[in-house]
C-alpha cells in the first residue's frame, strides 16, 4: 500500500506549525494523532512508524511543536497548556467520524492522555511517557520548569493520573528497560490509576533507553519489534 504524505502549515493564534499528513490513499483521512517530546524531538522521529500504519490503512497526522523542528516559536515561549491547545488545534485534521488512536512520546505521553478527555481515543500508545504536576503546566520552559520538576514527588498530583483513571479505550505502554530519564513510580501510577481502561499493556524492551524511536531504528530487529507490538494493538 502506498505513502501519500503531505507537509503543510497551520496558524494558530500565535504560532505556525508544521505538519505532515501520512494516508493510506486518496480521499482518506488520518485516524492517528503522534505527539513528540521535549528536547530536540520533532515529528521525524515518527517517520518510521508512521510509514507502517499506512501500509496497514491507518493514516498519521503529526506536527512539530512550537519551538521544535520546522514550526515557529521557541521553547522558552512554549509550555505544556500551550502544547495542548497546539495539538487540540492540529486534531481537526482527523476523521471525526471514529475514534481516534493518540500516540504520544515522552512529554507527549502526558499531553496524550491528557487529551484524552476531550478527544475521546480508542487506543493510547504511550512512549516512555512523563509526566508532570499540575503547576508544571502553566510554566513556560525554562529555569523555573526544571526547578518545578526537580521537587520530590512533583508529578504526584499530575492531572494525567486523574485523566487516565476515567480512560475507557485501549492502553498500551512501551518503555526502554534501560530508561534512564523516567522514573518507574511514573509507569506504575500510571498502571495502577487506568482502573476503567478496557485492557492494559505493558512492553518493556530490553536494552533500549528514552529515546526509544532512534534506538529502534538502529537497532537489527527493533524497529520490528515496535512495529508489531503497535500493529497488534490496533488490530484489537
Amino acid at each position: 500500500m502506498p505513502l501519500l504524505s503531505r507537509d503543510f502549515d497551520l496558524h494558530t493564534a500565535s504560532e505556525r506549525l508544521r505538519v505532515t499528513v501520512d494516508l493510506p490513499a486518496e480521499d482518506t483521512l488520518p485516524r492517528v494523532l503522534s505527539l513528540h517530546g521535549a528536547g530536540p524531538s520533532n515529528r521525524a522521529r515518527m517517520d518510521y512508524l508512521a510509514a507502517h500504519l499506512a501500509r496497514l490503512g491507518w493514516g498519521t497526522v503529526r506536527f512539530d511543536f512550537s519551538g521544535h523542528g520546522d514550526s515557529s516559536g521557541t521553547m522558552s515561549g512554549s509550555s505544556i497548556d500551550k502544547r495542548m491547545q497546539e495539538a487540540l488545534a492540529v486534531a481537526t485534521e482527523l476523521d471525526r467520524t471514529t475514534a481516534p488512536v493518540l500516540i504520544g512520546t515522552s512529554m507527549g505521553g502526558h499531553l496524550a492522555v491528557r487529551l484524552s478527555e476531550d478527544l475521546g481515543p480508542s487506543h493510547l500508545i504511550l512512549f516512555c511517557p512523563a509526566a508532570y504536576g499540575t503547576a508544571t503546566e502553566t510554566i513556560t520552559f525554562g529555569p523555573a520548569f526544571t526547578d518545578a520538576l526537580r521537587r520530590p514527588g512533583s508529578y504526584h498530583n499530575s492531572l494525567a493520573y486523574s485523566a487516565i483513571s476515567h480512560y475507557a479505550g485501549r492502553l498500551t505502554i512501551i518503555i526502554g528497560a534501560e530508561d534512564e530519564i523516567i522514573p518507574g513510580e511514573v509507569i506504575d501510577r500510571y498502571l495502577a490509576a487506568a482502573k476503567r481502561a478496557r485492557s492494559v499493556r505493558l512492553e518493556r524492551l530490553a536494552g533500549a533507553p528514552h529515546q526509544i524511536h532512534g534506538w529502534a531504528v538502529k537497532t537489527p530487529g527493533a524497529e520490528r519489534l515496535v512495529l508489531s507490538i503497535v500493529e497488534d494493538e490496533l488490530q484489537r
